[in-house]
């Protein structure tokens, strides 16, 4: 018994790949505000573990907060130390104090 790969696997999966960002797309650690703060520190360092640091005014400030939390359940899920209390606090407060006026996505 031979098993079919369905035609749309390829053509899906190059789909999805070229719209993810990529850490080439997204703004070097220069380029965040307050680039040498704690916030920006946390967001490079944890962030690129599964893609690149995402400029704050990516979302709101209210946004920011379910963002994150969802973030850190995929970081337990794929097997990364997830952040501590205080660092989330610090990550979130960065990211509310810089964030955007609309949802990017």
């Amino acid at each position: 018994m031979s098993r079919r790969t369905p035609r749309l696997s390829l053509p899906l999966a190059l789909l999805l790949a070229a719209c993810a960002p990529t850490p080439d797309s997204l703004p070097p650690a220069a380029a965040l505000p307050e680039p040498q703060s704690a916030g920006a520190l946390l967001l490079q360092s944890h962030c690129a573990y599964c893609h690149g640091a995402p400029p704050p005014a990516t979302h709101r400030a209210e946004t920011w907060p379910g963002v994150v939390y969802r973030m850190q359940t995929n970081l337990v899920t794929k097997a990364y130390a997830p952040l501590t209390e205080a660092e989330l606090e610090t990550l979130i407060g960065y990211l509310q104090r810089n964030a955007g006026s609309v949802d990017s996505e």
